[in-house]
């Protein structure tokens, strides 16, 4: 199975999740991420800061950069 993510699809879904709540992205079986899904996650990451979002990446170093991403 291949899933196919975009960043559309980050930045859609980070307007559904409700201030306060608790989110996991999974990237464990991830091979390649594109530098656009990349950047959208990591602007996740910001936002969720600010709105009180808990923010859990597995494997984000796979987001490259060489910052960690993670809560």
């Amino acid at each position: 199975m291949k899933t196919i993510l975009k960043s559309k699809d980050i930045e859609i879904g980070q307007k559904e999740y409700e201030d306060g709540k608790t989110v996991v992205i999974d990237l464990s079986k991830n091979v390649d991420i594109d530098y656009d899904v990349a950047e959208a996650i990591k602007d996740f990451k910001t936002s969720a800061v600010d709105r009180g979002i808990k923010l859990t990446i597995i494997h984000e170093e796979k987001l490259g950069g060489g910052e960690s991403l993670g809560h």
